[in-house]
C-alpha cells in the first residue's frame, strides 16, 4: 500500500506544471535611504517574505530608468504574487504603498482588437 501511495505522489508531482519566469521591478529612490527590502506574499498580504535586501549604493538592472532602484526576480508560482518595497534607514523601515507591484504568471493580457476598417468621415 505504501508503494502505491508513493507512486501516486510521484505521478502527481511529475504532472504538476511549473513555469519559471523572471521580471524586473523598478522604483524611485528615496534620499536618505540606506537600504530597500523587496518582499513578496502569495496569501494576499497575510505573511510577507523578504526576497532581497538591497544596500545603498545599489547596482540597478540596466532596464530601470536612471535614478531608480530595482531588482530582477525569478519565480515559479503560477498564482497571484504581491510585491512590496520597504525603504529603510537608521530609524527603521517604511512600506512604500506607491511601489506596490503584483505578478500572476497564470494571467495573460488579452490581445488588442483589430483596427477598424472601412470608416468614412462625412
Amino acid at each position: 500500500m505504501k508503494r502505491v501511495a508513493a507512486a501516486i505522489f510521484v505521478l502527481l508531482v511529475a504532472a504538476t506544471p511549473v513555469a519559471a519566469w523572471t521580471e524586473t521591478y523598478c522604483w524611485a529612490t528615496v534620499t536618505g535611504a540606506t537600504s530597500y527590502k523587496f518582499d513578496s506574499t502569495i496569501d494576499n498580504g497575510v505573511t510577507w517574505i523578504t526576497q532581497q535586501t538591497l544596500t545603498v549604493p545599489i547596482t540597478t538592472p540596466a532596464v530601470c530608468p536612471a535614478g531608480n532602484a530595482g531588482v530582477s526576480f525569478t519565480g515559479s508560482a503560477t498564482t497571484l504574487i504581491l510585491f512590496r518595497v520597504q525603504t529603510c534607514n537608521v530609524a527603521g523601515c517604511t512600506i512604500r504603498a506607491t511601489s506596490g507591484l503584483w505578478h500572476n504568471e497564470a494571467w495573460a493580457m488579452p490581445a488588442l482588437p483589430a483596427a477598424p476598417t472601412g470608416l468614412v468621415v462625412n
